[in-house]
């Protein structure tokens, strides 16, 4: 008798895993929101097809499409690497381009394209120069990084 219940609970338990991995999978086929990280202290990557530098009008279509697509955390990379603001800055901007349904980038700071390669190039000389908070604070506009990951970047440098 007591190997009867054993089994039933194996039974049970296994039932209950399958159903935990199908609506992870449903999830994560929905928009992917399941199994992203953010912070890795890597660029964002523009989705396939996006140019490297875009206008504000070609951004709030994109945008727009992504969030239509439910796919809100590319959206947020693509506003992060093309106007490079922090991550709760840019979750805010696509969060208000979900509500309003424009993209309002006239309030923010004008921050062209730089290649990561130039802002260490940068950075290296700042830090060369004993210049650590300006080399910190210049990894941190430019790349969209915290505090902490520019620190570690300065470090690394």
């Amino acid at each position: 008798m007591a190997g009867m219940w054993k089994v039933l609970l194996i039974v049970i338990l296994v039932l209950v895993a399958l159903v935990l991995l199908r609506s992870m999978f449903m999830r994560r086929g929905r928009g992917g929101e399941l199994f992203v990280t953010e912070a890795t202290g890597r660029p964002a990557i523009a989705p396939a097809g996006m140019k490297e530098s875009i206008d504000s009008r070609e951004l709030e279509f994109e945008v727009i499409r992504l969030l239509e697509q439910r796919k809100k955390i590319l959206a947020i990379k693509l506003v992060r690497q093309h106007v490079r603001l922090g991550l709760k800055e840019a979750k805010d901007l696509v969060e208000e381009v979900e509500r309003t349904g424009h993209l309002r980038l006239a309030h923010l700071p004008n921050a062209p394209f730089v290649a990561q390669e130039d802002v260490l190039d940068q950075a290296r000389w700042l830090k060369r120069e004993g210049k650590a908070i300006e080399a910190i604070k210049l990894i941190r506009q430019r790349t969209g990084l915290g505090l902490r990951e520019a620190k570690d970047a300065y470090d690394r440098l």
